[in-house]
């Protein structure tokens, strides 16, 4: 029994090394067959084999010998560092996320709501104030810093817009006093929605 729920993790491992594969592999020839997207597909293409690496490494450090263990979690850290984009990128978003719940803590808290209401009230506006920092992020010193052109900061106002629309609806929404079209709220997801479209 213990050895078939061992094979069974060991070929979970697998399955998720090769699905890190696929989408490497498909990325590169994505990236050749969409030459003014290429630095997109190249992330993607390494970050999903940096992914594939450090699952397998990680897979082989769980099975090997106590003495070959402190080399396999060395080379599980080097394959780590491939990823330092990732781990750059998610302490950001927490603290935007933290601080987008700090602001609307007292209204989720007193609000008349259901409790996944409230939830949700305060998702929207912590995902979308997240893209709009990552995407500024990515402009600046990132992936996009050599893709700037006028439409990619015509996304960046559609996405600033949704954010700036969301945490007013969700002010509103907590407060019970949101309805459809008697404010500013909703022609701002419009335009939002549309310079995203534009942009791209």
């Amino acid at each position: 029994m213990a050895e078939r729920s061992v094979q069974r993790a060991w070929g979970t491992w697998l399955v998720a090394v090769a699905i890190g594969g696929v989408v490497a592999v498909a990325a590169i020839v994505l990236a050749r067959l969409h030459p003014s997207a290429s630095v997109f597909w190249w992330d993607v293409s390494w970050t999903a084999a940096a992914i594939a690496a450090l699952v397998a490494t990680l897979a082989a450090r769980s099975r090997a010998l106590p003495r070959q263990r402190e080399r396999w979690t060395l080379w599980t850290l080097a394959t780590l560092s491939w990823l330092i984009a990732l781990v750059e990128a998610l302490p950001l978003m927490i603290a935007v996320m933290a601080l987008t719940f700090a602001e609307f803590w007292d209204e989720a808290v007193t609000s008349p709501l259901p409790l996944l209401a409230r939830i949700s009230a305060l998702m929207y506006p912590a995902v979308y104030v997240s893209a709009a920092v990552l995407t500024l992020q990515a402009m600046i010193g990132g992936a996009l810093r050599r893709a700037r052109t006028p439409g990619l900061g015509v996304v960046l106002a559609g996405i600033v817009a949704q954010a700036v629309a969301f945490i007013a609806w969700s002010q509103q929404l907590l407060e019970d006093r949101y309805v459809v079209g008697e404010t500013l709220v909703d022609p701002l997801f419009t335009l939002g929605l549309l310079a995203i479209a534009s942009g791209a």
